[in-house]
Protein backbone atom coordinates (compact mmCIF):
# COMPACT_ATOMS: atom_id res chain seq x y z
CA UNK A 1 0.00 0.00 0.00
CA UNK A 2 1.42 3.43 -1.07
CA UNK A 3 2.05 6.25 1.78
CA UNK A 4 0.71 9.12 0.60
CA UNK A 5 0.59 11.31 4.10
CA UNK A 6 4.41 12.40 3.46
CA UNK A 7 4.00 13.17 0.10
CA UNK A 8 0.78 15.13 0.54
CA UNK A 9 2.79 17.23 3.06
CA UNK A 10 5.73 18.14 0.96
CA UNK A 11 3.19 18.81 -2.16
CA UNK A 12 1.65 21.08 0.42
CA UNK A 13 5.04 22.47 1.64
CA UNK A 14 6.28 23.09 -2.27
CA UNK A 15 2.68 24.81 -3.21
CA UNK A 16 3.13 27.28 -0.68
CA UNK A 17 7.17 28.02 -0.95
CA UNK A 18 5.90 28.68 -4.73
CA UNK A 19 3.32 31.28 -3.79
CA UNK A 20 5.43 33.29 -1.67
CA UNK A 21 7.91 33.21 -4.13
CA UNK A 22 5.24 34.43 -6.26
CA UNK A 23 3.84 36.84 -4.36
CA UNK A 24 7.51 38.66 -2.95
CA UNK A 25 7.92 38.39 -7.35
CA UNK A 26 4.51 40.64 -7.55
CA UNK A 27 5.75 42.98 -4.76
CA UNK A 28 9.21 43.72 -6.42
CA UNK A 29 7.35 44.17 -9.71
CA UNK A 30 4.98 46.75 -7.74
CA UNK A 31 8.05 48.39 -6.19
CA UNK A 32 9.70 48.86 -9.61
CA UNK A 33 6.53 50.78 -11.05
CA UNK A 34 6.73 53.18 -7.98
CA UNK A 35 10.50 53.96 -8.05
CA UNK A 36 10.42 55.97 -11.55
CA UNK A 37 7.50 57.77 -10.04
CA UNK A 38 8.78 58.53 -6.68
CA UNK A 39 12.26 60.21 -8.55
CA UNK A 40 10.20 61.82 -10.76
CA UNK A 41 8.50 63.44 -7.35
CA UNK A 42 11.41 64.04 -5.65
CA UNK A 43 13.56 65.70 -8.59
CA UNK A 44 10.45 68.08 -9.00
CA UNK A 45 10.75 69.12 -5.26
CA UNK A 46 13.84 69.47 -5.91
CA UNK A 47 13.31 72.05 -8.28
CA UNK A 48 10.85 73.88 -6.67
CA UNK A 49 12.88 74.24 -3.77
CA UNK A 50 15.50 75.50 -5.72
CA UNK A 51 13.11 77.83 -7.86
CA UNK A 52 12.07 79.14 -4.85
CA UNK A 53 15.56 79.55 -3.07
CA UNK A 54 16.88 81.61 -6.31
CA UNK A 55 13.54 84.13 -6.32
CA UNK A 56 13.57 84.83 -2.70
CA UNK A 57 17.27 85.84 -2.77
CA UNK A 58 16.74 88.29 -5.47
CA UNK A 59 13.06 89.52 -3.52
CA UNK A 60 15.37 89.54 0.13
CA UNK A 61 17.75 91.55 -1.50
CA UNK A 62 15.94 94.67 -2.54
CA UNK A 63 14.04 94.18 0.33
CA UNK A 64 16.74 94.30 2.91
CA UNK A 65 18.71 97.48 0.69
CA UNK A 66 15.20 99.03 0.83
CA UNK A 67 14.82 99.25 4.78
CA UNK A 68 18.18 100.59 4.58
CA UNK A 69 17.61 103.48 2.22
CA UNK A 70 17.74 106.78 3.93
CA UNK A 71 17.79 108.95 1.20
CA UNK A 72 20.06 111.42 -0.38
CA UNK A 73 21.35 114.16 2.33
CA UNK A 74 23.25 117.47 1.66
CA UNK A 75 25.82 117.53 4.49
CA UNK A 76 28.55 115.25 4.84
CA UNK A 77 29.13 117.08 8.64
CA UNK A 78 26.03 115.64 10.66
CA UNK A 79 23.35 112.63 10.60
CA UNK A 80 20.91 115.68 11.01
CA UNK A 81 21.82 117.63 7.80
CA UNK A 82 18.84 117.56 5.58
CA UNK A 83 17.55 115.10 3.60
CA UNK A 84 17.13 116.63 -0.26
CA UNK A 85 16.61 113.34 -2.25
CA UNK A 86 14.03 110.53 -1.71
CA UNK A 87 14.92 107.22 -0.57
CA UNK A 88 12.73 105.25 -3.31
CA UNK A 89 12.74 106.65 -7.03
CA UNK A 90 10.55 104.75 -9.74
CA UNK A 91 11.79 105.03 -12.88
CA UNK A 92 9.01 102.76 -14.06
CA UNK A 93 7.12 99.26 -12.74
CA UNK A 94 10.25 97.17 -13.60
CA UNK A 95 12.82 99.26 -12.25
CA UNK A 96 13.56 100.81 -8.62
CA UNK A 97 16.25 103.61 -7.29
CA UNK A 98 16.91 102.61 -3.54
CA UNK A 99 19.26 105.84 -2.25
CA UNK A 100 21.45 105.98 1.07
CA UNK A 101 23.44 108.14 2.56
CA UNK A 102 26.80 106.92 3.94
CA UNK A 103 27.54 109.71 6.54
CA UNK A 104 30.84 108.26 7.37
CA UNK A 105 32.32 107.96 4.11
CA UNK A 106 31.12 110.89 2.82
CA UNK A 107 29.23 109.10 -0.26
CA UNK A 108 25.44 108.93 -1.82
CA UNK A 109 25.12 105.56 -2.86
CA UNK A 110 22.01 104.55 -5.07
CA UNK A 111 21.35 100.91 -6.14
CA UNK A 112 18.92 100.37 -8.97
CA UNK A 113 17.09 96.96 -9.59
CA UNK A 114 15.41 96.19 -12.86
CA UNK A 115 14.86 93.98 -15.56
CA UNK A 116 15.32 94.72 -19.05
CA UNK A 117 12.76 92.49 -21.14
CA UNK A 118 14.62 93.20 -24.53
CA UNK A 119 18.54 93.41 -23.39
CA UNK A 120 18.67 90.52 -20.82
CA UNK A 121 15.13 88.97 -20.43
CA UNK A 122 14.14 86.94 -17.30
CA UNK A 123 17.06 88.10 -15.57
CA UNK A 124 16.90 90.87 -12.79
CA UNK A 125 20.27 92.93 -12.69
CA UNK A 126 21.41 95.68 -9.85
CA UNK A 127 23.54 98.82 -10.79
CA UNK A 128 25.16 100.21 -7.96
CA UNK A 129 26.46 103.82 -8.93
CA UNK A 130 27.82 106.19 -6.18
CA UNK A 131 28.85 109.83 -5.80
CA UNK A 132 31.06 111.90 -3.04
CA UNK A 133 27.97 114.06 -1.26
CA UNK A 134 27.87 117.53 -3.43
CA UNK A 135 24.43 118.86 -2.81
CA UNK A 136 23.30 118.15 -6.60
CA UNK A 137 20.49 116.07 -5.99
CA UNK A 138 19.81 112.92 -8.20
CA UNK A 139 23.36 114.17 -10.22
CA UNK A 140 26.89 113.50 -10.60
CA UNK A 141 25.87 109.61 -9.96
CA UNK A 142 28.87 107.18 -11.37
CA UNK A 143 28.15 103.43 -12.35
CA UNK A 144 30.86 101.37 -10.12
CA UNK A 145 29.50 97.37 -10.89
CA UNK A 146 26.35 96.31 -12.87
CA UNK A 147 25.22 92.30 -11.41
CA UNK A 148 22.82 89.46 -12.34
CA UNK A 149 21.03 89.21 -9.57
CA UNK A 150 19.92 85.00 -11.28
CA UNK A 151 21.04 83.10 -13.97
CA UNK A 152 18.49 82.54 -16.74
CA UNK A 153 20.02 78.58 -16.53
CA UNK A 154 18.53 78.38 -12.88
CA UNK A 155 15.40 80.65 -13.26
CA UNK A 156 13.91 82.69 -15.61
CA UNK A 157 11.92 85.56 -13.91
CA UNK A 158 8.62 85.77 -15.74
CA UNK A 159 7.18 88.96 -13.96
CA UNK A 160 9.06 91.59 -12.27
CA UNK A 161 6.74 94.34 -10.85
CA UNK A 162 7.05 97.11 -8.77
CA UNK A 163 5.62 99.98 -7.20
CA UNK A 164 5.39 101.73 -4.19
CA UNK A 165 4.30 105.89 -2.79
CA UNK A 166 6.19 108.21 -1.54
CA UNK A 167 5.01 112.36 -0.99
CA UNK A 168 6.38 114.71 -3.47
CA UNK A 169 5.38 117.58 -1.13
CA UNK A 170 6.81 116.47 1.89
CA UNK A 171 10.19 114.33 1.56
CA UNK A 172 10.81 113.36 5.29
CA UNK A 173 7.95 111.20 4.73
CA UNK A 174 8.59 107.63 4.89
CA UNK A 175 8.55 105.99 1.41
CA UNK A 176 7.04 102.49 0.95
CA UNK A 177 7.62 99.71 -2.35
CA UNK A 178 5.89 97.10 -3.33
CA UNK A 179 7.94 93.81 -5.16
CA UNK A 180 6.01 91.07 -6.66
CA UNK A 181 8.51 88.01 -8.60
CA UNK A 182 6.91 85.29 -10.63
CA UNK A 183 9.83 82.99 -11.90
CA UNK A 184 10.15 79.47 -13.61
CA UNK A 185 12.45 77.28 -13.59
CA UNK A 186 15.01 77.19 -16.01
CA UNK A 187 15.56 73.55 -16.81
CA UNK A 188 12.05 73.17 -17.39
CA UNK A 189 11.81 76.36 -19.65
CA UNK A 190 12.10 73.93 -23.20
CA UNK A 191 11.64 70.81 -21.20
CA UNK A 192 8.54 68.55 -22.10
CA UNK A 193 9.50 66.72 -18.45
CA UNK A 194 6.94 67.93 -15.84
CA UNK A 195 9.31 67.13 -13.15
CA UNK A 196 11.63 69.25 -14.43
CA UNK A 197 8.79 72.92 -14.15
CA UNK A 198 8.33 75.24 -11.40
CA UNK A 199 6.56 78.16 -10.90
CA UNK A 200 6.82 80.50 -8.06
CA UNK A 201 5.55 83.94 -6.85
CA UNK A 202 6.59 86.02 -4.20
CA UNK A 203 5.56 89.28 -2.41
CA UNK A 204 6.71 91.32 0.05
CA UNK A 205 6.81 95.78 0.70
CA UNK A 206 9.40 97.12 2.67
CA UNK A 207 9.75 101.17 3.98
CA UNK A 208 12.74 102.39 5.48
CA UNK A 209 13.72 102.04 8.61
CA UNK A 210 15.83 105.28 9.46
CA UNK A 211 13.09 107.97 8.75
Amino acid sequence: MPVTGKNDRRYFTLTRTGARLDLVRRIYAFLDTLHPAVLRLEQKANVLRKTQQDTRFILESIVREARSANGEFSDVLTKRGYRIGHAYEFPDNQHIALVRTDFEAGRVIKKIYGMDAVANPGVVTLEELSKPIDNDVGKNFVSDSVVFLNDIVDINVLIFSLDGSFTQGDINLPPKAHIRIKSESGSGRDSGKSELRAETELVSSATPRSY
